[in-house]
């Protein structure tokens, strides 16, 4: 499908900026357009147009069918934010911002005064979504104060990047307080950093979540298998190193003395403000420990101890579990086996030390960069050795031997060491020195308030004039559509033109699509319909499409395959 404007016109626009002198002549629209033009036909500059209420797009339109003059001044060369700094970003206006995504249409080997449509629409979109990403990180990199973009982490937002630079100085700061002290690392601290920390929304945590969850505040740092095999530090870990030495000295202080220096691990979960469900961790490859910290009430671990996977997890009998308090102790845990977290109230902070799995494949390199951030990265026999710290599962099958299920249900205390294991678990209470350092700790920062992070890009609301249709509000649900024929939406390449066509001239959109508030389109790349749908009409899209049963997290999970699958169909 040829692009909305011609090629010449991307050209001219390519060479506009914020001061550039325009001039609108006598109104030629009707209905709503008609009131918008006589705002902004006012304009002096390109600039004003856009405060008087002109769309980017009505630029275009307007220059294109001669209502708009444009008088210059020029730019020499198109913007290339791929050739701009952070440093430059204070340079750019707001209108310059928008213009950008124009610019990347330009093609500068096309010949002059031609009037001819942009062919590949798919290839220059994709060229347009690159470029607004990058002017997002310059404006989060130039308020951060950062020299380059390299240090922003791909999955948050400007204001999560700002919080993850301010509590990685928290940590540095409290770092060189311990050590001018010569003390432990305490909770206090923790939840100070914590606290500061921001956290991306992860979708991927789907054995986690409750019914009707799509996401979970839930971060990995350290060691991660990736997708593609191999075995590599996580992105943050690098980026905030003094928050991840830190969160490694924090359990290195106060693991008890006899257990110090036989737990090893590669990776650090950080969760905030979650009731995991009862789930089975996908082949983690040794023990965990996992500590809570925050100002809550309930939020204790519910573990089976005895799970040795025969069962289907929600087959498991709730009085065969254990609770475990991480908010007054450290847990000593068998993540593979069930177990799950109490509903609760209040702000609760989780981390969870593990080792992923194929730990030993990370190249020798990143396991030295690891080691010099606190983590103590293992070997094979380190976790062998530690799998033999922990009794094995018997399973719940009819003869059970050991405690009864009345005694298991009792909150554990305290656990013992039984000649050179445990017992499914261990428990490692806050000691009486810790209570101690822990109020040493509340006086010394009584009077010293958390570091402010700086506003980067403001939490938006939705506004009342925002577009209905957005291409995010989309499913893939296949190669096939085996329901929804009635209300496909034909002539659409993909789902962003698609939604540009819902939320414009609605006269050429079916007149069923419109009443349901749904639709289907075929993505012509990725080769699989898509269900869409306008704000509010998540629930009946999905019951429509047959996945009313599922999460929003799991049917994108599912769809994700299918686009995996029709590719590689399409390309056999």
């Amino acid at each position: 499908m040829p692009s909305t404007y011609k090629a010449d016109t991307y050209a001219a626009s390519a060479l506009w900026q914020a001061g550039t002198k325009v001039k609108y002549n006598a109104n030629p629209k009707s209905g709503k357009s008609f009131d918008r033009y006589a705002k902004y036909e006012k304009a002096k500059t390109i600039e004003d147009s856009l405060k008087l209420g002109s769309k980017p797009e009505d630029l275009l339109f307007d220059y294109e069918r001669g209502h708009l003059n444009i008088l210059g001044p020029l730019r020499k060369a198109p913007l290339n934010p791929f050739k701009l700094k952070p440093a430059d970003f204070s340079e750019l206006r707001d209108a310059d911002r928008i213009l950008i995504r124009y610019g990347c249409r330009h093609d500068p080997t096309a010949k002059k005064g031609g009037s001819e449509h942009i062919k590949d629409l798919e290839a220059n979109l994709k060229e347009y979504r690159k470029q607004s990403s990058r002017i997002r990180k310059l404006k989060v990199a130039h308020d951060l104060g950062l020299d380059d973009t390299k240090d922003l982490d791909e999955r948050l937002d400007g204001a999560e990047y700002a919080k993850r630079s301010v509590a990685d100085q928290e940590a540095r700061d409290i770092l060189a307080e311990v050590k001018k002290t010569k003390r432990k690392v305490t909770e206090v601290e923790m939840l100070r950093a914590l606290d500061l920390w921001g956290f991306a929304r992860n979708p991927n945590r789907i054995n986690v979540m409750q019914t009707g969850q799509e996401w979970v505040h839930s971060d990995n740092v350290g060691a991660v298998a990736r997708r593609d095999g191999k075995i590599l530090p996580q992105s943050s870990t690098e980026k905030y190193q003094y928050m991840m030495k830190l969160l490694n000295r924090y359990i290195t202080d106060n693991l008890p003395e006899d257990f110090k220096g036989k737990f090893a691990y590669t990776s650090i979960n950080i969760n905030k403000d979650y009731a995991g469900k009862r789930h089975r961790d996908a082949g983690n490859a040794g023990p965990s420990l996992l500590k809570a910290f925050g100002r809550f009430t309930g939020g204790r671990l519910n573990y089976f101890p005895e799970d040795n996977g025969a069962e289907y997890v929600e087959d498991l009998r709730a009085e065969d579990s254990l609770k475990l308090d991480p908010q007054n102790g450290i847990v000593f845990f068998d993540g593979n086996r069930a177990h799950a977290v109490d509903k609760f109230t209040g702000a609760r902070y989780s981390l969870v030390y593990f080792s992923c799995r194929r730990f030993w494949q990370m190249p020798a390199k990143s396991q030295s960069l690891m080691k010099s951030l606190g983590f103590p990265y293992p070997g094979k026999q380190t976790i062998c050795a530690l799998n033999g710290m922990l009794e094995k599962p018997r399973g719940y099958g009819k003869v059970k031997k050991g405690k009864s299920a009345k005694e298991k249900a009792r909150l554990v205390k305290t656990t013992k060491v039984v000649g050179k294991t445990f017992p499914g678990y261990g428990y490692f209470p806050r000691t009486k020195e810790q209570e101690a350092l822990e109020g040493q700790a509340r006086k010394f920062y009584k009077n010293k308030p958390l570091r402010k992070v700086p506003e980067i890009i403001p939490s938006k609301e939705r506004k009342a004039d925002a577009p209905d249709w957005s291409p995010g509000n989309s499913i893939a649900l296949g190669s096939s559509m085996k329901k929804l024929k009635h209300l496909e939406l034909k002539g659409y390449p993909n789902n962003v033109d698609a939604c540009d066509a819902l939320n414009g001239k609605t006269d050429k959109i079916p007149k069923p699509i419109l009443t349901a508030g749904y639709c289907v389109v075929y993505n012509n790349r990725k080769h699989v319909y898509y269900v869409v749908y306008k704000e509010g009409k998540k629930e009946a899209a999905m019951i429509a499409a047959g996945l009313g049963k599922r999460t929003l997290a799991e049917a994108k999970s599912e769809g994700y395959q299918s686009i995996k699958a029709a590719r590689k169909a399409y390309h056999a």
